[in-house]
């Protein structure tokens, strides 16, 4: 689990790997975009997650709808919420991969109770900079708890 921080929080390297295997297997992006909203499905979860990371810019106040594992991570001194999901296959380079949004929640807010839950989140994408480096992240997001922790993988 140490591996998902650094993955989630400090896209690096491994991301232009990544969307360079991507790209170089000409994937078709299947988007669902209703009236600015972007809903990710097991279908093009994939896809849709390194298109909207390779360009953002063109992503940024579009509404994200997706399902995936809440996530806690205390790094720092800091902690981030996230909702994810495993990428299996997107590359000869490792077995699967951790991808998904950074959410910003209020300060105040007790978010143990989704803490490994199954959600639905829905919010305006937004990014962030630190350290020379952009990170995206859903704003102002609607949480729902659909369950336990359902099919993690993505292909």
């Amino acid at each position: 689990m140490v591996g998902i921080d650094l993955i989630m929080k400090r896209i690096n390297t491994m991301v232009v790997i990544v969307i360079m295997c991507i790209i170089m297997s000409s994937c078709n992006i299947d988007k669902q975009v209703i009236n600015d909203e972007i809903i990710f499905s097991d279908d093009n979860f994939v896809n849709e997650y390194f298109e909207i990371y390779a360009s953002y810019k063109e992503y940024l106040g579009k509404e994200i709808t997706l399902d995936g594992q809440f996530y806690i991570s205390n790094k720092d001194l800091e902690t981030y919420y996230m909702v994810i999901r495993y990428a299996y296959g997107i590359c000869d380079i490792h077995e699967y991969e951790a991808i998904g949004f950074e959410i910003d929640v209020p300060i105040n807010m007790n978010m143990s109770a989704y803490e490994n839950k199954w959600v639905k989140v829905k919010g305006m994408l937004d990014v962030y900079y630190e350290d020379d480096e952009h990170f995206l992240i859903l704003r102002d997001p609607s949480l729902t708890i659909l369950g336990d922790v359902n099919e993690r993988y993505v292909y």
